[in-house]
């Protein structure tokens, strides 16, 4: 098991928030390393319309082997804004859990859940994971 080996790549689809005024449609992509380092951009919720500011990210994600796996990742992502001053933020930490479901061949759906951290929403978050 190597961690410069790529073991998959995924395409961000769409996130659902708890709170209104965010953007739901984050397009994206990411890859995962055979041992669980994890890295991307996407398309930040707090985006202006018409707008990109991009997120970028990088982390660990640990999985089970089963059939559907579970997984827990932790990543620090940069790009995010202060809803309240609107200064970009330097650094800010990106929990997610969830549940990938098998689609077709090595494609997987992630469904993943981000926790509220502070003032922010809860955000169900849709990828499509390509296994390599």
């Amino acid at each position: 098991m190597s961690c410069l080996a790529i073991a998959a790549v995924a395409l961000h689809v769409a996130s659902v928030h708890s709170q209104p005024g965010y953007r739901d449609f984050n397009p994206g992509v990411s890859v995962r390393s055979e041992c669980g380092l994890v890295a991307g951009v996407y398309r930040s919720s707090q985006s202006k319309p018409g707008g990109y500011t991009p997120i970028v990210y990088a982390g660990y994600s640990a999985q089970t082997k089963w059939r559907w796996p579970v997984f827990a990742s932790l990543a620090l992502a940069h790009g995010y804004r202060s809803e309240r001053t609107g200064k970009r933020y330097a650094i800010v930490p990106l929990p997610m859990a969830g549940v990938k479901v098998p689609v077709v061949g090595n494609v997987r759906a992630v469904f993943g859940f981000i926790p509220s951290l502070g003032p922010n929403p809860h955000v169900g978050h849709l990828m499509l994971e390509i296994g390599l």
